[in-house]
């Protein structure tokens, strides 16, 4: 761990495998503000349209486009504040520890927001937040080449009322090996999972999503 009093560096440098790591936690339950964001972008629809709103209104994946890239945009938002936080961190705790070469990771821990409780929905967001671009064509969050979004206990999946760990690997160039990070993500998965039994009592049994 490393000594981040003024909050400019990342949380962890693991100097093994290369990699520097930033851990943000989802504290704060954003669900009343988008239900507000998604009501006025109904109504607007309504007195356009003229016509009530039908259940496929009711998911982002069927609703209108008009309705649809508003409320992405909206969630996007949300995500892009703490993305651009931890890619700073990474970014100069690189260039003080002369590390040109590392990989960034990002923790996301949800903590407490469910509205965030489909992990695979997240997992788009945040590919479509990291992978935004400059008016040069060139990747605004450059220093971050992975993250993993988990839970425990007190945000669990929509479906199955599980906890999760959903990684996910972004190549930035075509040598990239996305395997060493794929393969860090899945022992660090394991450390977790160890950690939690070791102080909880409880073993984590894994199913594949």
């Amino acid at each position: 761990m490393l000594e981040n009093s003024k909050n400019q560096i990342a949380d962890y440098l693991f100097r093994n495998q290369n990699i520097v790591a930033e851990l943000k936690c989802l504290t704060e339950d954003h669900t009343d503000a988008m239900n507000t964001k998604v009501a006025e972008l109904l109504r607007a629809w309504v007195r356009k349209h003229k016509k009530r709103p039908t259940e496929d209104f009711l998911s982002i994946s069927t609703t209108p486009k008009e309705i649809q890239i508003p409320w992405l945009n909206f969630l996007r938002g949300l995500l892009e504040n703490f993305v651009k936080k931890a890619n700073r961190q990474i970014r100069e705790t690189k260039k003080q520890h002369n590390l040109p070469t590392a990989k960034g990771l990002l923790l996301v821990f949800n903590e407490g927001n469910p509205l965030h409780n489909r992990p695979e929905d997240f997992h788009k967001l945040m590919e479509s937040v990291i992978r935004k671009k400059d008016p040069e064509k060139q990747r605004r969050f450059e220093s971050i080449h992975g993250w993993v979004y988990f839970s425990f206990e007190t945000v669990k999946t929509q479906k199955e009322n599980m906890n999760f760990w959903y990684a996910a690997q972004v190549q930035t160039d075509p040598n990239d090996n996305e395997e060493l990070m794929a393969q860090f993500q899945n022992d660090l998965q394991q450390a977790w999972y160890a950690y939690l039994h070791k102080t909880t009592g409880k073993i984590i049994r894994q199913h594949k999503r």
